[in-house]
């Protein structure tokens, strides 16, 4: 951009900044990759394997969409956004009320 004005289609970073990041993510996944899911599977919501399945599934969509409409979207934005939905619906099945249907959720995690 800052040579050309223009945004092209591909992206040529030096093969060192890519393997430093590449370490840099790695490093990130085995330091706090446990309390990360640890986080999304139990203190913002209960999770079980069909409520997994559904937050996978929308989060898979949503990227589709996304990616199809041009937006810029990250993973685990979507996923974190699909196990806050899946509490949402969880406690409107229980409880019938919304306002008892956020109880489900723990809002406190996300700050």
């Amino acid at each position: 951009i800052f040579k050309e004005g223009t945004i092209g289609t591909s992206a040529g970073a030096p093969w060192f900044i890519a393997l430093l990041g590449g370490l840099g993510i790695a490093a990130g996944f085995i330091m706090f990759g446990h309390r990360v899911i640890k986080t999304m599977g139990t203190n913002i919501s209960e999770m079980n394997s069909s409520r997994g399945f559904c937050v996978e599934w929308v989060a898979s969509l949503i990227m589709l969409l996304g990616t199809f409409l041009g937006f810029p979207l990250s993973t685990t934005h979507c996923k974190v956004g699909g196990v806050i939905g899946a509490g949402l619906v969880q406690g409107l099945v229980e409880t019938n009320s919304p306002k008892t249907a956020l109880k489900y959720v723990n809002f406190k995690v996300l700050i």
